[in-house]
Formats: C-alpha cells, structure tokens, sequence
C-alpha cells in the first residue's frame, strides 16, 4: 500500500535554498580546540594505561547508546571494571566501580558492551583463551551488574568477544573459540522478546586447525544484514602479524542462519580458506593488520578498511576495499610517509588499525592515530564518488599515545555523531609500559562532519502545495519549514532538503539547495509517483518552469524503508 505524506508544513509554505560546495570545511582548518563541530566530554576517571586494553580496535563497542543515554566501561588503574552514564550533551558522567576486574597486563582482555532494545546492558570482559565472563545490569538504565550469567554453555574459550545490536533490538555476540594461528570464529543470538541466547550454525568461519580468520562486522540498521569480512592467520611460522593474509568477505541476509558471497552465492558452512571469497588479496610478509573494521553504504555495499605494506614500499598504507555493485575495488588512502611497525619495539607501533565509517552522503570517513601526524585522532574524508582523493584533519591537538579508535554506533546510525572512546595508552604488546606510565584520564570525543561547506548563496521555493503519494513507509512526520518573511517566493529546482547546522549562519533549519532557473513563481509544485532511469518508483517533482522531472529525495521528516530510499 501507497502512503501519503501527512500535511508537514502549515501553508503558504516556503522554504530558502543553499548552493553546496564540495570543498573541505572551513572549520577544518582551525585548531581542533577551536572546532564547533568538536565536543568533549569530562574524564569518566582515570583508566589503566600501561598497555591498550581499554582503547585496543577489537573492543568493538567501548560506547553504547539507549534513548539519550550513553554508557561507557574502561577499566581503572587497579584492573577494576568500571561502568559510567551520562546524558547525552552533558559532558559529566556517573560511574560505578563494579565488582568484576580483569588481567589489564594483557591487553586482548577487554570490555565490550551492549545494550539490547528494553535498555539492558550487555557485558563480556576479561578473554583470553578463557572460559565466558558474561552479565547484565540488574534493570534499564542501572550501572549494577547482575552475577556472571551463562549464554548457551558452549563458550569455553573466548577470545575477542563482541556485542552487535539488530534492528528488533537483540544482539550479536561474537567470539573466537581456539588460539592464534588455529581457531573458529562462532556467534550467538539473543532475543529481546525471551530473553534468551542461542547459537547460530557454525562456527561461521573456522580455521581447521591451520589458521585462524580475525574479522570485522557490520549490522545494516535497517535490514539487519550481517557484512563480515576478515583476513586470515597461518599457523605455520610465527602464527603473527606476518603470516597475516587476504581479505575475505560474507554476508547474511537471515539474522546469520545462512552466509552469501557478494555476488549472492550461497556459502556452504563452516567457510574456510577453501571456500572464502577474497575480496583483495594480500600475500604474507606485508604486514596486515588484523581485526580493523568495515562499515556499508546506503545502497548495503561493503566498505573494508586496513593496513599494509605494498610490495617494494617500505611503510604500511592504509587501503580502502570496497563493492561497487559490480566489483571489487581498492583505493590507498592518502600516502603515508611514516615509520614503518616494528613489532615489539618502543614506539613500533606508528599507525593505529583504522576505523571506517559512511556518512549520510555515502561519503567514507577513516579514523586513525598515525605516530606522523604526532599521535594525535585524525579523519580522512573523500569527498569524490570514485574515493580517490582524501583530505585529513586533526580531531586532538595533542598526542593520545597508542590509541586505536573505537566508536559508538548508534550515534553514528541515528545522530550523524561520531563518538569515540579516547584514553591516552602505551600498547603495551608483548609487554606492558614501565610502571611510571600508569594511569590516564579516559573521556569520549564527539565530532560530527559537515556535509559540504555552504557558501549562503540563499533563495527561496514555494513549498505550499507539497502533498501527494510517496512510495515509503512513513512512520511520523513533522512540521520542519514554515514561512517567516513575505519575500519568500521563487521556483523550484533540484529540491534535497538539507539541515543548515553548519557555515556562516547556521540555524538548524531545513533548506532546498537547488540551480539556477527562471525567476517564475510556479503555479503548483506537486508530489507524484515518478520513474527514475533505473525504474524504480521514486517521487518526482516538476515546476511549471521546469518540464523536467526533477527527483525529490524523500527528506521531509518521514522516517522511510531503505528498499525505496534512493
């Protein structure tokens, strides 16, 4: 069925336009403690910081979001777990030191937080090879934790444990049974309405005892697909960073039941080196990075994020692997001209695993610490369709050590809000810092990019009459736009609504950016079903100056399905 979208703006309505510019923000070029775009919050506390358990990549989730509250888990200067809230836009934190500790000499054993669709809190903590340390919190919104809780009792030796929300709000937990060099990743399912985990057919991926796959994973927020990719580990060797190869991919479209290759051929399960689709190859000796991360695009296509060092080069580049919906394609990301790892060295370790994530533009964003760039948190944004070119700024003004970035999704998903978990470390891999590095405040970072600069270049459109079929599933809507000075009338033309929260005035409202047309008030502006090129139904727009149809993205305070987003 056809929805209709409910009346949004109160009549006469009109709308003021802004040109974008697909340049760099001006706001990147000031100092970061002078960026607006730049929130920080207060120290949660002191967290241990001789080696990186509370900062290391595979966290996966050092920070979730429920509603407008954030929580965040780190573990202090005695090893102990410590649990903080805040209310979002506040920057102090409540904290509970909670009963549990962890070995913080040895930094795979992390915290990794969820929080599940009623608000409950999700944790697992201290695995290395070890039996399950899994519990709750007592209610919505608590920061007590129950006692430790089982899963399905198959977890007996865990390693890099992670928590995913879905869409219907249960949750993915992933883990590595086995060691380095010869283990399975499996994964559990947890349903919010039961309140019950169970384990989904598996292992996913298993390394027959040869190898073993170091993965990353992303949820598509709303289909609930699974993207996976990762590369493998050999066991013959060393069973380190060097016998690190390829990047492999799988998706599954069913909650993790069944598995598929990009081209949408099924996997027979466990998937192994023998089945694996390579969605790059990497030889060994190249110093790939294990365990670094992939994000998707609108339109559900992978986009893999890592690290190493091309054949005759001496440093590791960081490489982009993604699907254009025909192929795979790989693009460097910037040119670094750092030093390269030297593993088990001080100071070795120069580049942080890089985060990757997408915009609301499509536009990819990678976050790294790079030891030649000062240490400091910096983000490479490609503002081309092709992602060839990259500009970077700095998010810190000062070093944070050996940082890796971890990040908070659903601020991410939901508010466009880049949220991270900073606390300045040494790796401490294979052995810890010298006791004098200690402790140091650990505090969440909030960036949120812009878009495109807008040069003001402002003009107004006649939106009164906006009303018609739209081929979505509308959920509510809201009036966004509103007529405030006589003047405003003009005609339509390329009508995307954008939120002016950036440039030289911002006022937080919406705007129609639009070309040049003639300067003829058109007599009705309606909404219809359209084709688009592809023929797939999309709303058009058409001005009585204009014949031309114009595509009108569905932008007007109506959360939509992504099947029919454009």
């Amino acid at each position: 069925m056809t929805n209709r979208i409910p009346p949004l703006f109160s009549s006469p309505l009109l709308t003021l336009v802004l040109v974008l510019m697909p340049s760099i923000p001006a706001a990147a070029q000031t100092r970061p403690e002078q960026d607006g775009r730049i929130f920080r919050t207060e120290p949660m506390g002191n967290g241990y910081a001789r080696t990186g358990v509370n900062t290391a990549i595979f966290r996966g989730s050092s920070l979730v979001t429920s509603e407008s509250t954030q929580y965040a888990a780190f573990y202090d200067e005695q090893g102990r777990f410590v649990l903080a809230r805040r209310n979002l836009g506040s920057p102090r934190w409540d904290t509970q030191v909670t009963r549990y500790t962890g070995n913080v000499l040895d930094v795979h054993n992390v915290i990794s937080l969820g929080v599940d669709g009623k608000g409950v809190l999700h944790t697992a903590w201290d695995h290395h090879n070890h039996p399950l340390n899994y519990c709750q919190s007592t209610k919505p919104g608590s920061l007590e934790l129950t006692d430790k809780l089982p899963m399905t009792g198959q977890e007996k030796a865990v390693c890099y444990p992670q928590f995913f929300r879905l869409p219907d709000g249960g949750l993915l937990f992933l883990y590595r049974t086995g060691m380095s060099g010869a283990g399975d990743l499996s994964i559990n399912r947890y349903d919010v309405k039961t309140g019950q985990w169970s384990a989904l057919p598996g292992p996913i991926v298993a390394g027959d005892g040869q190898r073993n796959a170091y993965w990353q994973t992303a949820i598509d927020p709303h289909s609930g697909a699974i993207h996976l990719s990762w590369c493998w580990r050999e066991r013959k060797g060393n069973a380190d960073l060097l016998t690190n190869h390829d990047i492999c991919y799988a998706r599954s479209n069913d909650g993790g039941t069944t598995w598929l290759r990009a081209s949408g051929q099924a996997y027979s399960l466990p998937i192994t080196a023998g089945s694996a689709e390579v969605a790059w190859p990497v030889p060994q000796q190249s110093n790939l990075a294990n365990m670094t991360s992939t994000a998707i695009d609108s339109h559900g296509r992978p986009f893999i994020v890592n690290s190493w060092k091309p054949a005759g080069e001496q440093t590791e580049q960081i490489h982009l692997v993604f699907h254009d919906g025909a192929t795979w394609q790989l693009r460097r990301v910037g040119q670094r001209e750092g030093d390269p790892l030297r593993l088990g060295s001080e100071n070795g370790y120069t580049l942080s695993r890089p985060l990757v994530l997408i915009d609301r533009d499509d536009r990819p964003l990678v976050v790294i610490r790079d030891a030649a760039r000062g240490s400091r948190i910096s983000v490479a944004v490609s503002q081309d369709t092709q992602h060839r070119t990259w500009q970077f700024e700095d998010l810190t003004a000062e070093s944070v050590g050996d940082w890796e970035p971890t990040y908070d999704a659903t601020r991410w998903e939901r508010d466009g809000v880049l949220s991270l978990f900073v606390q300045k470390c040494s790796v401490g891999y294979p052995r810890p810092a010298p006791p004098e590095v200690g402790r140091e405040p650990a505090w969440v970072l909030e960036w949120k990019p812009t878009a495109r600069q807008l040069d003001n270049n402002l003009k107004c459109v006649d939106l009164s009459d906006l009303d018609g079929d739209l081929p979505l599933d509308g959920v509510r809507s809201a009036e966004i736009l509103r007529q405030t000075e006589p003047w405003e009338n003009d005609s339509l033309g390329y009508p995307t609504v954008v939120r002016n929260d950036q440039g030289k005035h911002p006022d937080g409202r919406y705007y129609l950016p639009r070309g040049d047309v003639p300067e003829t008030r058109p007599q009705s502006v309606p909404c219809r079903r359209g084709i688009r090129p592809d023929r797939s139904p999309h709303p058009v727009a058409r001005s009585a100056t204009s014949p031309v149809p114009i595509r009108l993205r569905p932008a007007y305070g109506v959360n939509h399905s992504p099947k029919n987003a454009a």
